[in-house]
């Protein structure tokens, strides 16, 4: 494993992060426009697209971006899905509004799942989510039902277990925003977190990066996940624009028989 990179000094660190909250709160984190047209070999009718590296159908895929995103910070990993048999319909990034609480973006979240069932005729769909989307997809499974819904989930950078950052500063017991729900005191975090993490038939997995300046790494693990670390020094909003965690990801949602 490489070396923990060196820290700033205090001074030009908080710098940066407030630089890289600003990308994140306005959506800059979105990566580089990489969108190919879908494989021919993608299936309508079954609701499943032919994955191209493995060979198996691959089951629809639900995107959930992060707070202060927007669909499009999804554009590049839905580029690699398609060049890699998915067809374009088949991943679908769902807009979970800034400013809204995770409840509604759950809700959000069902819609989405439900509508991709109903216009692919798939059985069940794959869940990605980045950074607070893993919350509003975690509420959708644990509260709204969707593990009769999703085969797999996989939480990207999710701060699972809360956050003390500047963030989230401020953020008492009363606060009512969605960023304070991300704080480790937070009621809503409280509540996810009080019965199975991990609940239902879904298989989970997660992702985190040491070098990641907005959600502590040791946040996102998940009991009952296969829960990754990332090599090498990818900053929050880097982990959703680099092929390496594209490709774990990938072949997560692809390994089972």
């Amino acid at each position: 494993m490489p070396a923990r990179p060196v820290r700033p000094a205090r001074g030009k660190r908080t710098a940066l992060l407030a630089s890289a909250l600003a990308a994140l709160l306005t959506g800059c984190g979105a990566a580089s426009e990489r969108e190919r047209d879908p494989d021919a070999s993608a299936d309508t009718r079954t609701g499943t697209s032919a994955d191209t590296r493995t060979g198996k159908r691959a089951d629809p895929v639900v995107l959930v971006h992060g707070l202060g995103g927007s669909p499009a910070d999804w554009d590049t990993f839905r580029g690699w899905f398609a060049r890699d048999g998915y067809a374009q319909e088949h991943t679908v990034a769902v807009d979970v509004s800034a400013g809204r609480r995770n409840a509604a973006n759950a809700r959000a979240v069902a819609e989405a799942v439900t509508r991709l069932k109903e216009e692919t005729g798939a059985g069940k769909v794959d869940l990605v989510a980045f950074s607070m989307g893993n919350l509003s997809a975690r509420h959708y499974l644990t509260h709204l039902g969707g593990t009769a819904h999703v085969r797999e989930f996989a939480g990207i950078a999710g701060p699972n277990r809360g956050m003390d950052t500047p963030l989230t500063e401020g953020c008492g017991p009363a606060a009512a925003t969605d960023a304070c729900e991300m704080a480790r005191d937070a009621p809503f975090l409280r509540a996810l977190n009080s019965g199975d993490p991990t609940p239902g038939p879904v298989r989970y997995a997660t992702w985190r990066s040491e070098a990641d300046e907005i959600v502590p790494a040791a946040s996102t693990p998940l009991e009952g996940a296969a829960n990754h670390r990332v090599p090498g020094a990818l900053g929050h909003v880097e982990l959703i624009g680099d092929e390496s965690v594209y490709r774990a990801v990938h072949a997560f949602l692809n390994e089972r028989g």
